[in-house]
């Protein structure tokens, strides 16, 4: 079996990553005042489609919420898939994202 990826937040550069071999897939930030404004999340072609973005999310949003932080999701994959896919998570965004 293959070991997880791992993700590293690297709050200087306001940035996830995860780790594959050569490649990265990245989440970029920028603080909103005390919120965490998700701008985009990168995944490189030959991994789409195995989870990735959605593990860079959800580790955001946890971050967030053990944190008392909110999240706003300006990134698409956020906004489009991901909290329709898991409106448990909507109650950390910064604004309401369930008319967009």
């Amino acid at each position: 079996m293959a070991s997880p990826m791992t993700i590293v937040h690297d709050p200087v550069r306001q940035r996830v990553v995860m780790n594959l071999g050569t490649d990265e897939a990245v989440l970029i930030y920028t603080l909103v005042g005390t919120a965490l404004d998700v701008r985009t999340i990168s995944v490189p072609e030959s991994y789409r489609g195995r989870g990735i973005a959605e593990q860079l999310a959800r580790f955001v949003f946890e971050y967030a919420k053990n944190r008392g932080k909110k999240i706003i999701p300006t990134c698409p994959y956020l906004r489009q898939h991901f909290l329709k896919h898991h409106p448990d998570y909507l109650h950390l965004t910064a604004e309401d994202t369930t008319t967009r």
